[in-house]
């Protein structure tokens, strides 16, 4: 475990490049006022499921793996199998469509990898939950500067996008 603390509200289960990802997710969140658990899984076989389980435990169930690569039999797997039997809610960030070339942020970002998409899973995880006290009072505030990688790649489209909640001012 990379990063713990009593309040964590979501845990966040990463592996490689996205554990740097997930750190980023964390800093971002931490800001906000969020605090998330961080996971480093290391080795898939052998998983260590008691950490998971007692992490799940202590974020109300609330679990996001992050793979870079396709999500069958990958990450998501292993720790959706380790702790099956917990009641939890395993949300699997992974690469879900055939993948291109191109800067390593812009693909992270293309592919629902990335710190930006980690944060967003937890908003959605914890919003999702109305017996979450995570989020005090809520608004959409988040915003994000991305580009957009057309159908080329050649990222010839920005945007700016409100996306996610933030803590209110004085919740």
């Amino acid at each position: 475990t990379l990063r713990e603390s009593p309040k964590d509200a979501v845990t966040v289960v990463a592996a490689g490049i996205t554990v740097y990802e997930a750190l980023e997710a964390h800093k971002t969140l931490q800001h906000e006022g969020m605090a998330i658990r961080v996971i480093d899984t290391y080795s898939v076989q052998p998983i260590d499921r008691d950490t998971l389980v007692a992490a799940g435990r202590a974020t109300a169930g609330r679990v996001i793996t992050v793979e870079d690569h396709y999500g069958h039999g990958g990450l998501g797997d292993a720790v959706s199998e380790a702790v099956w039997d917990q009641g939890f809610r395993v949300k699997r960030l992974a690469v879900r469509e055939i993948p291109r070339s191109g800067p390593p942020k812009e693909l992270l970002d293309r592919y629902g990898i990335s710190a930006r998409a980690i944060v967003d899973a937890v908003d959605d995880a914890v919003v999702a939950d109305p017996d979450s006290k995570a989020w005090p009072a809520l608004k959409p505030t988040r915003t994000w500067r991305s580009r957009i990688v057309g159908e080329q790649g050649d990222g010839a489209l920005d945007s700016t996008t409100i996306l996610g909640i933030e803590r209110a001012q004085g919740a």
